[in-house]
């Protein structure tokens, strides 16, 4: 897969992912937890109704897949949306995806990437960090002093990019050339904290991520940041408090 480039299996994993209603449990349970053969995903968009009752698929939901998967509109709206926000999206079947993910309980169905690096993940291990967002100096010396003594190790640092904490941690990567990476609570267009946005473009242009796991217009709101911490979490081989 090139970069910006979206995989003919991840589009339709893309596409039943902006379908009302449809979430990461019923996404999991269309593709057998993302083990069903890939000809069988393709076939998706040739279902008819019984095919999708047969999979225990409640008749409105399997009704709005039929609808939407024969109609490319939403598809075509936010494949022009990661086109314009230089973004590209990968699904379980991309080889890109963390493999660590894929171990969590609802898999994320859909990561959108905005990076310089088309697998970050390639042989690091994550480290997440998680601070209070009213962190003091003790904090920030705390995060210096840890990450410092990472700089030789193959290791990306994680966090949430939200001001305190979270932030100490990314710009201690970043001065110790260590990639980072921001696991958002919003979709790629409303990246937040917005007074975070300097940060943000220095992470991308050190080879670091900005990550998230809703489309690309999602605001944030109470819902995002817990489902943004599960993934997280999922991505982590160890947590820094």
């Amino acid at each position: 897969m090139t970069y910006n480039q979206t995989s003919k299996y991840s589009e339709i994993i893309l596409q039943l992912s902006l379908i009302d209603r449809i979430g990461p449990s019923i996404i999991s349970k269309l593709t057998n937890n993302f083990t069903i053969d890939k000809t069988n995903l393709l076939s998706f968009k040739n279902y008819e109704l019984n095919d999708f009752l047969n999979l225990k698929i409640n008749i409105k939901i399997a009704t709005s897949i039929i609808q939407e998967l024969r109609n490319n509109k939403l598809l075509e709206t936010e494949l022009n949306l990661i086109q314009k926000y230089n973004v590209f999206v990968i699904s379980p079947f991309d080889d890109e995806y963390p493999k660590i993910l894929k171990t969590i309980e609802n898999i994320p169905p859909i990561l959108y990437i905005k990076s310089k690096s088309k697998n970050i993940f390639k042989n690091r291990k994550v480290l997440a960090c998680i601070g209070s967002r009213n962190s003091n100096n003790y904090g920030e010396y705390a995060a210096k002093h840890f990450i410092l003594n990472l700089k030789e190790q193959s290791v990306i640092i994680a966090s949430g990019g939200a001001i305190g904490g979270d932030s100490f941690a990314h710009n201690s990567a970043l001065n110790n050339n260590i990639p980072t990476i921001v696991i958002l609570g919003s979709g790629l267009m409303h990246e937040y904290p917005a007074s975070n946005k300097y940060l943000f473009e220095k992470i991308v242009d050190s080879e670091g991520a900005l990550i998230s796991q809703f489309p690309m217009n999602t605001k944030p709101n109470k819902g995002t940041f817990p489902a943004r911490n599960i993934v997280l979490a999922g991505l982590c081989d160890a947590l820094l408090v």
